[in-house]
Order: structure tokens, then C-alpha cells, then sequence
């Protein structure tokens, strides 16, 4: 993904002046940023839930083959 943005920023950014040089590097500079935080929060997200999962499989598993209490019913 930032190498993508390297190679836009690269042809885009150079022989239009100083101006654009740096507007076109703050503004894909910026978009990078975004864009890389919002997958490094889907990434996040993804993996809490692979380990809600794992826990949840963890806690039946527990619970399925854990020796019985003495003193309760079933």
C-alpha cells in the first residue's frame, strides 16, 4: 500500500514547482496516513475476534470435558 503511494507520489509530485511539489506531498502523505491506520484498525479488529473465538472454543471444550462437580445436579 506505501509503495503504491510512492510511486503516485513519485510521478505526480516533481517538475510543477516547490507549490505543488509540497502540496501533492502533504496531501499523499496524508492519505497514506489514513489509509494506513484504518487497516491497522480492521487488522485489530480481526484479530480481537479470532481470539474471542479461540477463547470461546477454549471455554467449551473446558466445559465439555471437565469432570463433573461433586453436589450438582444435572
Amino acid at each position: 500500500m506505501m509503495g503504491v503511494s510512492t510511486i503516485i507520489w513519485f510521478f505526480t509530485a516533481f517538475g510543477h514547482g516547490y507549490k505543488r511539489f509540497f502540496f501533492v506531498s502533504f496531501i499523499i502523505g496524508a492519505l497514506t496516513f489514513v489509509e494506513m491506520t484504518l487497516v491497522s484498525l480492521v487488522q485489530r479488529g480481526i484479530e480481537k475476534e479470532i481470539d474471542r473465538f479461540r477463547h470461546d472454543m477454549a471455554r467449551q471444550r473446558g466445559e465439555e470435558f471437565s469432570p463433573p462437580t461433586p453436589g450438582m445436579s444435572v
